[in-house]
């Protein structure tokens, strides 16, 4: 992947599905990967880190949300529609973290 011109070296591992099982079937190509990048200040920066910081903070949530995660990967869907799914989990999981957020002083930093 290039960014600004520069290779960032980040690679999916060759012979791993998206939800991380081993699979002869469905390999996920070496030369593609998932960057997300947020634009500071925004919105959707805050959405990220948080989500990121709670799911940190409630590892058994983060271990439900990978299950979720491999479980809809394993269906084999169109990526479009495996966002579409789990979406949902991502509200009820951000409803969480906003009110961890107010318990626990969490700041953008």
């Amino acid at each position: 992947m290039k960014i600004s011109g520069r290779t960032t070296g980040l690679r999916a591992r060759p012979g791993r599905t998206r939800g991380g099982a081993s699979s002869s079937s469905r390999r996920v190509p070496a030369d593609r990967s998932n960057v997300n990048v947020r634009v500071a200040g925004a919105p959707n920066q805050r959405y990220a880190l948080l989500f990121r910081d709670y799911l940190r903070a409630h590892p058994e949530s983060a271990a439900a949300y990978a299950r979720l995660k491999r479980a809809v990967a394993a269906l084999g869907i169109d990526p479009a529609v495996y966002a579409d799914v789990k979406d949902p989990a991502c509200d009820l999981i951000f409803i969480a973290a906003e009110d961890w957020a107010v318990r626990s002083d969490w700041a953008l930093r």
